[in-house]
């Protein structure tokens, strides 16, 4: 659950002393029993083990452009009885750490970390529990059998067809229907190849037996394939059919369980999914990116993507195939969520889609960071070079016209930074050129501008609140920007690369990035 108003007002206050709880959560298959221990007593079940202090975090780190987000993690000391740690929690179980202050229900104590626990190391106490966070449960399934760790394992039924396929007919009779699933309420997708011609796709909409057969056929190849006769004998396979809007089909990923009421969006079979505990997903975050910047104003925005292997690597999977539209995840208040590129000033660079900015609401000013708190100046940040004219997006058959390039004002300069969704299908035209104009809306500013790079420290713990992908508006006079000099940065909107608390040290540390409004400077 995301952090309630009595933890946001305890980290509101500069000066506060925390307690902190550690507990094993049972998300799936993953090993671990109940537990929960605590730096108090009186607040954790077990009397045998304590916490020494408060998690030291390891933070995750997002690359614009790539959109990819780093895995991160925390560590805390633990003292007390080794072996009754060890009989509750091993390498795999999932435990997350909450915080809160005297007086304050223990329910209402918020999540600062979570993740998957990798080691307990140290020669003598406290030791050291080393825990990564909530990403690398996506590295595979949480299951206890060697043959179902890897995403979409079971993927590709096989069959031959038993009666002569005519293109266009809406049943196919085959050898066999085992190992061919499809989302609740929506259509499966098989893949035929034929003796003569090119494989081609076939959506699907049931099965039925005597005889055995797929049933609801659409009349024209999927995916931009083109069906034709296939005989007897003929290659069948299955296959996992995403289709929808993007953050919806990885929310569906991550929670699903094979239909066995995992939340609203447990609509995938057991193997297409991680099992994540649904209370564990920030949909109130994702709904609001979908609702807000991830929209469009014309068509459908739906990509449609068909899964034919099993993918071991699941994290990396699940994260190149997010990348590829803008998108990434994220950890948010304890939660997993999934986040995406945008332009920090204004949705509407290029094109009127509707969109717009998603703003964390946070404001940090000279008053929040600490006296001498600035680590860190780039004028021009290194990681934004070249710098680019325009964005090309490659969406499906279709093409659109191209923003206008813009001229450079730095050097090296490259003419487009590219985004390829040419292996993702559209249901019309529309759609296809609606999506492309979207994600320039998002993309153009990481690409066309050279933003100013800033890493600094807050003081208290107000700032905890921030996340990978946030934009904050920053005012302060301890940084002199290029444009400012001396009068530094005035209200100027700012995206979080890190976001760094310090339980210990009751502090912040922040690295973000501040594009300019423009790049006129130099024209």
């Amino acid at each position: 659950m995301a952090w309630g108003s009595a933890f946001l007002e305890a980290i509101s206050q500069r000066q506060v002393a925390y307690i902190f709880i550690l507990e094993v959560l049972e998300i799936w298959e993953e090993p671990g029993l109940s537990f929960e221990v605590s730096t108090h007593k009186g607040y954790g079940t077990d009397d045998k083990v304590f916490l020494s202090g408060p998690p030291a975090v390891s933070p995750s780190t997002l690359s614009p452009r790539g959109w990819s987000s780093t895995i991160g993690g925390f560590s805390i000391g633990i003292v007390g009885d080794k072996s009754e740690l060890c009989a509750h929690v091993t390498r795999g179980t999932i435990v997350q750490v909450r915080a809160g202050v005297a007086g304050m229900d223990p329910d209402d104590f918020g999540v600062i970390a979570i993740g998957q626990v990798q080691n307990l190391r140290g020669a003598q106490q406290p030791w050291t529990l080393d825990v990564l966070d909530l990403y690398s449960a996506c590295k595979q399934r949480l299951v206890r059998t060697s043959t179902s760790g890897g995403l979409f394992f079971d993927v590709a039924g096989a069959a031959t067809i038993s009666t002569a396929y005519v293109a266009g007919a809406a049943t196919l009779e085959v050898s066999s229907t085992t190992s061919f699933y499809m989302e609740v309420g929506g259509t499966g997708l098989i893949l035929i190849t034929p003796a003569t011609g090119d494989p081609f796709f076939l959506t699907f909409t049931g099965t039925a037996s005597s005889p055995t057969r797929f049933t609801g056929l659409g009349a024209t190849g999927a995916l931009g394939t083109t069906a034709v006769d296939a005989a007897v004998g003929d290659a069948v396979a299955g296959t996992a059919y995403l289709h929808g809007h993007p953050l919806d089909i990885a929310r569906k990923i991550l929670v699903s369980r094979g239909s066995v009421g995992n939340g609203t969006y447990d609509d995938y079979p057991l193997q297409w999914g991680f099992a994540i505990a649904d209370a564990l997903i920030d949909h109130d975050d994702i709904d609001m990116w979908k609702a807000t910047c991830v929209k469009t104003s014309t068509g459908a925005y739906n990509w449609l993507y068909a899964v034919t292997a099993v993918q071991d690597d699941a994290y990396g999977w699940l994260a190149s195939f997010l990348a590829r539209g803008g998108f990434f995840l994220a950890i948010r208040q304890g939660m997993l969520t999934i986040r995406a590129g945008q332009d920090t000033r204004s949705a509407d660079t290029h094109y009127s889609e509707g969109a717009e900015r998603y703003h964390s609401g946070i404001s940090i000013t000279d008053a929040d960071i600490v006296a001498g708190g600035v680590e860190n100046y780039e004028a021009w940040e290194a990681g934004h070079t070249p710098e680019h004219s325009a964005v090309q997006v490659h969406v499906g058959l279709w093409s659109s016209t191209m923003p206008s390039p813009t001229d450079p004002a730095t050097l090296p300069i490259a003419e487009q930074l590219e985004y390829d969704l040419s292996d993702r299908s559209y249901a019309t035209e529309a759609d296809a050129l609606a999506l492309k104009k979207e994600m320039i809306n998002r993309l153009s500013e990481s690409a066309t501008r050279v933003p100013e790079f800033v890493v600094f420290r807050t003081a208290g713990m107000r700032a905890s609140q921030l996340t990978v992908g946030d934009i904050f508006d920053l005012t302060t006079t301890q940084i002199q920007s290029r444009r400012g000099g001396p009068a530094g940065f005035d209200e100027e909107p700012a995206l979080v690369l890190e976001a760094t608390p310090d339980w210990a040290g009751a502090g912040v540390r922040i690295a973000a990035l501040v594009y300019p409004p423009s790049e006129t400077l130099f024209e």
